[in-house]
């Protein structure tokens, strides 16, 4: 499913520590969007609000999580920059 790996995709590179209330935020404006999309198929309300939180678990779809391999990637990065820094010196 495509909006599966983009939202892996989001979540992996957004999902890094102190970001975890925009990482909620940009979740809950998700939801928001993909149940008024539902619901433009017809004239009628397909389905409440209610209705469409019950149904989100059964998508599979990926929950928004802080990565904690990108913080320790970044951290690997700077201690790199810092030895090749003292190198030059």
């Amino acid at each position: 499913m495509v909006l599966r790996r983009k939202l892996q995709g989001y979540w992996n590179y957004y999902g890094v520590r102190g970001y975890s209330h925009m990482l909620a935020k940009y979740d809950l404006e998700l939801k928001r969007l993909l149940c008024k999309w539902l619901n433009c198929r017809s004239q009628r309300r397909s389905m409440t609000w209610s209705q469409f939180s019950q149904r989100w678990p059964d998508w599979g779809l990926p929950a928004p999580r802080v990565n904690m391999n990108a913080l320790r990637n970044q951290l690997v990065k700077l201690k790199l920059m810092d030895y090749q820094m003292s190198q030059l010196k």
